[in-house]
Parts: structure tokens; C-alpha cells; sequence
């Protein structure tokens, strides 16, 4: 091969990881900011007729791209007003406004609580719930359509309250006295007496025989 060949595949070699870098640089600016996604990189080799002459990074990666979710926990007793509105606690609301945005999506998949998610993650879930399969099952139609279907958007107030939709507080039984519980992507609303009566069961399970049960799943504290 001629030298001004070789000068002219080279040349062409290093375009190809320039326009790879830029997109992949674009893709980041443009998209995975903005979404809070971190997308792996894959690492290649750029090869010509005599040897390596460069090292890229690809945009396809075979890797799952994973969502960054800023986490709910604590435990809030609080008090459902006459009018059915409930004060979603500092530590709760400052996350929402922060990180999602100050609506929540009721629903439910029990009769034992209702479901609190922030309005972008119930999107999410709710993608997951239609595709999933439940063709031919009754019963995990019938739980699909529960969730689904009772959904209710909630906006908070300038106070931040917000006013739990009756239906679904008579289906789980809501009064007055409530515990609201952050888990991770989500909040739960219980009764209060129920949900520290399932703690308490929680806190009396014999140590080795909890031991023995995570042993058999494989997880170990």
C-alpha cells in the first residue's frame, strides 16, 4: 500500500472515533442528563490493515442503562382531617419538589394500604403493568386492572396537603390515624394500628429462624 493511501486510511480511522465521541458526547448532554441516566460505556479497538491506531468509546453499549432513584424512607404518624387531607411531612415534600414533581398518584393493591408514587415513577410503572403479560390470568388481570384503574393524580396545596380521594380511602379502610412510610421509589399510606402491629410481628421474628430464611435466598445482612 501506498504511503498516501495508508495517510488516507488513517486519516479515516481517526474521523470514525471523532464522530463516535461527539455523538456519544451529544447523547449525554442532550438525553442522559436530563433523564438522570448513566449510560455505560463499551470500550473498542479501531483497526486498520497494519494495526491499532485508536481507542474509542461506543454509544450502543450492551449494558442495561439504569435510572437514578432517589430514595423515600421513615416512618410519619399523622392525622387525616375531616375534609380528608393529609400534611405530607417536610423530609417527604422537599424530595418531591426537589427531584420529581409535587404531584402523587394514588392507587392500590390491597386492602392492607394505598400506593403513593411521585407522578414521573407511576408513569414508569404503569408502562411496566400494560406490558406486562397476564393474558389468559384472571387473577393477575384482575390485580393489573386494580392498579390501574384506581389511580387518582393528588396535587399538593401552598400548605402541602394533599386530599386522598374517599373511594380508595374506604376501600382500605383510612380513618383518621395514619402512618405514611417511604419505600425507596414509592410512599404507602396504612392504618396506624396495622402498620405497627405488622412491625411489631416484624421485630418478633426468632433471629435464627430469620437467619435460616435469608440463608435460603441467598441474602445475608
Amino acid at each position: 500500500m501506498r504511503q498516501a493511501d495508508r495517510w488516507r486510511h488513517t486519516a479515516a480511522a481517526y474521523m470514525q472515533v471523532f464522530v463516535i465521541s461527539l455523538y456519544k458526547w451529544l447523547l449525554r448532554r442532550l438525553f442522559c442528563r436530563r433523564c438522570g441516566l448513566t449510560l455505560p460505556a463499551i470500550f473498542f479497538i479501531v483497526r486498520t490493515e497494519w494495526g491499532e491506531v485508536a481507542q474509542s468509546v461506543s454509544v450502543f453499549p450492551e449494558k442495561q442503562i439504569f435510572r437514578r432513584v432517589f430514595m423515600f424512607g421513615g416512618i410519619h404518624d399523622l392525622n387525616i382531617d375531616s375534609k380528608g387531607r393529609l400534611a405530607v411531612p417536610a423530609k417527604f415534600r422537599d424530595l418531591l419538589l426537589r427531584k420529581y414533581t409535587p404531584a402523587l398518584v394514588a392507587t392500590l393493591e390491597s386492602r392492607e394500604r394505598l400506593l403513593l408514587y411521585p407522578e414521573s415513577v407511576w408513569e414508569q410503572e404503569a408502562q411496566r403493568l400494560m406490558a406486562a403479560n397476564v393474558a389468559g390470568n384472571a387473577k393477575l388481570s384482575a390485580w393489573r386492572d386494580l392498579l390501574l384503574n384506581n389511580a387518582e393524580v393528588m396535587e399538593m396545596d401552598a400548605a402541602g396537603r394533599i386530599l386522598l380521594p374517599a373511594g380508595l380511602r374506604r376501600k382500605v379502610m383510612l380513618d383518621k390515624e395514619v402512618s405514611l412510610t417511604g419505600r425507596v421509589n414509592r410512599l404507602e399510606l396504612w392504618d396506624r394500628e396495622k402498620f405497627h402491629a405488622k412491625d411489631d410481628a416484624a421485630l418478633d421474628i426468632d433471629p435464627e429462624e430469620l437467619d435460616f430464611e435469608l440463608g435460603q435466598i441467598g441474602f445475608q445482612l
